[in-house]
């Protein structure tokens, strides 16, 4: 083996490690959060999304609040080829609040706007 590679010692002298690691890129927010059907206990919405070129993500989170400012929760995890959620624990007149983010692992978008619905009584 020696005389194929020379002295296995000097060799590794003669090595360069390099290792990358590419983090994962910004995710792009979700857009155009909406109304896509309401009736007595029942929200569906809706939202857009484009990712950034070679974007890629797990899943979007939706959270709901009862006021604008929140605090608000985690109501939905959704598949990223999917873009509608329901919320079929909604009260008649109550209001609710509304936002959809995309997560990568540990990196999480923007979230996108809040949307207000008002549930319609039964």
């Amino acid at each position: 083996l020696e005389e194929h590679i020379g002295d296995p010692i000097n060799k590794v002298e003669d090595i360069v490690l390099n290792i990358s690691y590419e983090l994962p890129t910004e995710l792009a927010a979700p857009t155009e959060l909406r109304e896509f059907f309401l009736q007595p206990g029942l929200f569906i919405m809706t939202w857009s999304y484009e990712p950034n070129p070679g974007q890629v993500w797990d899943d979007f989170r939706a959270e709901r609040a009862t006021s604008n400012e929140g605090p608000y929760e985690e109501i939905g995890i959704i598949d990223p080829g999917q873009n509608t959620c329901e919320d079929n624990t909604i009260e008649s007149g109550n209001d609710y609040y509304y936002r959809v983010r995309a997560r990568n692992g540990v990196i999480y978008s923007e979230y996108s706007n809040i949307f207000h619905v008002t549930a319609p009584p039964a």
